[in-house]
């Protein structure tokens, strides 16, 4: 059944593939404070539910459940600048819900108030910290990877696919049609692939493809920001949007932010979403700096026809869409 996942680690800990996001919950703190108690994580491996309470007994848990550790800090009684957590159970599912809105949110009627856990902060404040919300909504459980893609690389990418799709559901630099394509694609099958081709952070062999190339030496050293960029950038391509080549130089060269006929393209705009910025061979060249990457090797998608490699299934002379 679908789970309900809470936890300060803005990576999710063990949810990126079958989780999504679902943003910040409220904030609260990783140690003891003034009025504050402990509230203790437990889980349910048949419901798959995540079941957190302030009693260090369990409660129901311990029947069904397995102690996680302390999840987090909140106060137990109302304070100045505090709003309360509301839990809520869904009987049918087994899944337990927990939410700021006294309503419940989704709760009812499906799920039944089952009163007060704590009290947290609504906003940033000194010293607490934020409580990430994930749902189990099987997002990314249609992805595949090749072998040749370690643990580590795999789960990095999850991860930094779960991010850009929560921004691009959130973002205002890309349209309405142009969020539920590229949202929807994340739920079908992508298999991702290793490449060493020269000069590329990753690639789609072809518009509304099912296939991502990631150039793992390349795209990762640069760090989070570009790998989403890249990815959402290239989700874009697998939902059917394209964009023209890279003009270098002349009077038409295409610059970052200028909303031309490159940089004005669903593609590059999505990229926005991110962090407010768009990929350039500036920022690259100095980032890769110490892997003899020149700044005009590495581009946001230019079309290019690569030589193909044997482990990719592009024939000399196709066209593909690089990052």
């Amino acid at each position: 059944m679908p789970d309900h996942f809470y936890t300060l680690d803005f990576a999710g800990e063990l949810a990126p593939g079958n989780y999504e996001r679902e943003g910040i919950t409220g904030y609260v703190y990783t140690s003891m404070q003034p009025n504050t108690v402990a509230i203790y994580r437990w889980y349910n491996s048949t419901s798959h539910d995540h079941f957190y309470t302030a009693d260090p007994g369990g409660e129901l848990a311990p029947q069904n459940y397995k102690y996680e550790g302390i999840a987090w800090y909140m106060f137990n009684q109302r304070q100045v600048n505090t709003v309360a957590l509301y839990r809520w159970y869904n009987s049918e599912s087994g899944d337990h819900f927990y939410t700021a809105d006294a309503t419940g949110e989704l709760g009812p009627p499906a799920y039944k108030s089952e009163g007060i856990l704590g009290y947290m902060h609504p906003n940033p404040t000194n010293h607490a910290v934020p409580i990430y919300r994930w749902w189990e909504s099987g997002l990314l459980s249609n992805f595949s990877f090749d072998d040749d893609i370690t643990e580590a690389q795999r789960r990095k990418l999850l991860e930094r696919h779960t991010w850009a799709f929560y921004r691009a559901g959130i973002c205002g630099n890309i349209g309405a049609e142009e969020k539920e394509k590229v949202r929807a694609v994340y739920r079908q099958g992508i298999r991702h692939s290793a490449t060493t081709l020269p000069g590329v952070n990753a690639y789609v062999p072809d518009l509304n493809a099912r296939h991502l190339f990631i150039n793992f030496n390349n795209l990762f050293p640069q760090g989070d920001r570009e790998i989403a960029q890249t990815l959402l950038h290239e989700m874009m391509h697998c939902a059917g949007y394209p964009h023209p080549a890279h003009i270098d130089s002349g009077p038409n060269i295409d610059r970052p932010y200028d909303g031309g006929k490159y940089y004005g393209t669903a593609p590059l705009r999505s990229e926005l979403c991110i962090d407010g910025v768009q990929s350039d061979t500036s920022t690259v060249g100095m980032v890769l700096a110490s892997y003899a990457v020149t700044q005009t090797e590495l581009r946001a998608c230019p079309v290019v026809n690569p030589t193909a490699q044997a482990n990719e299934a592009t024939a000399p002379g196709d066209v593909v869409t690089q990052a």
